[in-house]
């Protein structure tokens, strides 16, 4: 699957789209509009200017400020739209840490010199103490290259076990003044206000469904219990803003209500059984007062970016004689 990321800039939006071959990484510019191709950008993976390592993580700022985040090193490289590397920031870190985030929408944020990215640490999700010493994200001062936590998991997570897919999340700026972490385990957006300096949360949590509490030993990642936890609990696994609308969009996968008290081994059972009602898709809309409204969506999103004229959603589902196929979401 492509790693991907949507802009607005100079009121032009844009979906950035990665895809790595061989010989790199390469990013696709459309603007959403025209559905043109802005810019390629191929950059790549080996030789002087090469960022050594597979499966990177990127930060698109503009075409000129492309930031690529290798796996299992210290650095983040800076490339312009002639693929000509330009600047690499080394930092210092306890841990090794990687900037790919469990999804594939890419975010990150870059706020007078300040870069801020979701991080997911190489440790042992299945040691107890890893949602107490790890963190989700973190800065990187481009001036510096100071590298420092910027938050971690809820005390409600200390000492329990998630699974992997759950401990990712996106950084995105909202509303111009905030800076909103949607981490994928949690029913509130954690923000940042820019010109306070201070952290607050905002419940976008669904009353009448489970939510994740985690588990006090370890599981197999692999196996059944992590399976059911990821189809029982919400997953928060998008998150984007709108200036055009001025709303912020979070959609969730999580279990149907009414399979809500199966056990755990009738729950596999309805999946085995292909029952389409299993599962569901909300679409929450949080408006610049903070309200919020619930949609139930009838299918997954795999693209989605905002428009003048509405939501417009990519289905992975639906395909016409091999092109993908778009709707426009209009949300009264």
């Amino acid at each position: 699957m492509p790693k991907w990321q949507t802009k607005v800039l100079n009121d032009t939006s844009y979906l950035i789209i990665s895809a790595t071959n061989g010989e790199g990484l390469q990013l696709l510019i459309i603007d959403n509009y025209t559905f043109d191709y802005r810019d390629v950008i191929n950059i790549p993976q080996y030789g002087p200017n090469g960022f050594k390592t597979n499966s990177p993580s990127f930060y698109w700022h503009n075409s000129d400020s492309v930031f690529v985040f290798p796996t299992s090193l210290n650095k983040a490289f800076l490339y312009n739209r002639n693929s000509e590397l330009t600047q690499v920031y080394e930092y210092e870190s306890e841990a090794t840490m990687s900037f790919d985030a469990n999804e594939q929408q890419q975010g990150g944020e870059l706020l007078n010199s300040i870069l801020y990215i979701n991080t997911v640490p190489h440790s042992n999700p299945n040691n107890l103490q890893f949602t107490s010493n790890t963190y989700v994200t973190h800065t990187l001062n481009l001036k510096s290259n100071e590298f420092r936590v910027w938050s971690g998991y809820p005390r409600k997570y200390e000492n329990r076990i998630l699974p992997t897919s759950f401990l990712g999340g996106q950084i995105i700026r909202a509303f111009d003044s905030l800076l909103l972490i949607n981490n994928y385990h949690s029913d509130s957006i954690e923000f940042f206000n820019i010109n306070s300096r201070s952290f607050g949360k905002i419940s976008t949590g669904m009353t009448g469904l489970n939510h994740l509490e985690g588990l006090k030993k370890p599981i197999d990642n692999r196996g059944l219990n992590s399976l059911i936890m990821q189809l029982k609990y919400p997953n928060y696994y998008k998150t984007l803003f709108n200036p055009y609308s001025n709303f912020v969009y979070r959609f969730s996968r999580h279990l149907n209500p009414i399979y809500d008290n199966y056990s755990d081994g009738e729950i596999l059972n309805e999946l085995e059984n292909n029952n389409s009602k299993l599962l569901q898709n909300t679409l929450i809309v949080i408006g610049p007062k903070m309200d919020k409204r619930y949609y139930q969506l009838p299918f997954d999103i795999e693209f989605a970016f905002p428009s003048k004229d509405g939501l417009i959603v990519q289905i992975s589902s639906l395909e016409l004689e091999d092109k993908d196929v778009y709707l426009k979401l209009s949300l009264n």
